[in-house]
């Protein structure tokens, strides 16, 4: 999948914004703390409703002066990308506070957030809404792909694993004959076998 538009409102720091990669590679640069992380963070929470480290449960309200998040604004991200066979998906999560106002009152009352989901401009529940992104790419996956520094960020046991899934294992006979300084090593080990375990990629 390519990525043709990101519309990006009242996510954080970032008020509007719109950025169209047209399905090219895409590099922001930016001074520190102006935003850069929030495209980031605003491309995963559209697809997968977490930032780019993995939170669920962090603050994507516009902060005011007082510290404070910004009421009685809506929170949106919308991406457009064009799929493998040619067709185009529009995607869009909103995030909005619901608020009421009770009868003989003219107080309104903060109810709490609810968010919506609209896949081509149709409007899906949550269940379904990641039912569509599933088909298209497992979440590891995405990440793994689009973030260079999530594959370190993983345990080592994790990365020995994929890179096993990868390329495959390897014997201790093929081990110490690509390894000409490992010879004294198969002679030593006899019959006995390399508890590679303990050993980190």
């Amino acid at each position: 999948m390519r990525l043709l538009k990101l519309t990006i409102s009242h996510f954080k720091c970032i008020p509007t914004l719109t950025i169209e990669p047209s399905g090219h590679d895409l590099t922001i640069f930016a001074e520190n703390g102006v935003g850069k992380t929030t495209v980031a963070d605003a491309f995963y929470w559209l697809l997968f409703g977490k930032d780019s480290l993995g939170r669920k449960d962090y603050e994507i309200k516009p902060i005011g002066p007082d510290g404070e998040p910004v009421h009685f604004l809506e929170t949106r991200v919308e991406g457009t990308f064009q799929m493998p066979d040619g067709d185009t998906l529009t995607l869009e999560r909103i995030y909005k506070e619901d608020w009421e106002t009770q009868r003989g009152s003219s107080t309104k009352t903060f109810k709490g957030h609810s968010t919506k989901f609209n896949v081509n401009s149709v409007p899906q529940n949550l269940t379904e809404y990641q039912r569509r992104i599933a088909s298209i790419c497992d979440e590891e996956q995405f990440r793994l792909l689009t973030d260079p520094a999530r594959f370190l960020a993983l345990s080592w046991q994790d990365r020995r694993r994929m890179l096993f899934d990868v390329c495959g294992d390897m014997t201790d006979s093929e081990v110490i004959d690509a390894s000409p300084e490992l010879t004294e090593l198969g002679e030593l080990i006899g019959k006995s076998t390399v508890p590679c375990h303990g050993i980190h990629p």
